[in-house]
C-alpha cells in the first residue's frame, strides 16, 4: 500500500477545544479541523478521485470536502499534525 500525502492541499480551521484544559480552555484555539477537496486535488489522478468519491461518499460533504477534526492535544500544532495523519490514513486506506 502506497501512502498518499495530501498535507499540502489541506485547508485548516482552528477553534476552541471543549472539555478540560486548564486556564486556556476558553481562550486559546487549540483544536483543528482540516478540509480536503477531492475533485480539486492536483495530487490525485482521476481514477483515484473516482475511487475516493465511491468509497468515502459518507465522509464527503455537499461541497465536495472531506473534513477531519482533532482536539485531543494541548497545542494547535499537535492537533494539525494529527489531522494530517488521519486524513492521509483515511485516503490511503480508501
Amino acid at each position: 500500500m502506497v501512502m498518499i500525502d495530501v498535507s499540502r492541499e489541506i485547508s485548516f480551521r482552528t477553534f476552541r477545544s471543549g472539555g478540560k484544559g486548564g486556564q486556556n480552555v476558553n481562550k486559546v484555539e487549540t483544536a483543528a479541523e482540516g478540509s480536503f477537496h477531492v475533485q480539486d486535488s492536483q495530487l490525485l489522478s482521476a481514477t483515484q478521485k473516482a475511487i475516493l468519491a465511491q468509497k468515502l461518499f459518507h465522509r464527503i460533504n455537499t461541497g465536495g470536502f472531506i473534513a477531519v477534526r482533532s482536539q485531543s492535544h494541548r497545542t494547535q500544532l499537535a492537533n494539525k499534525d494529527e489531522v494530517i495523519e488521519k486524513m492521509n490514513r483515511l485516503i490511503t486506506h480508501a
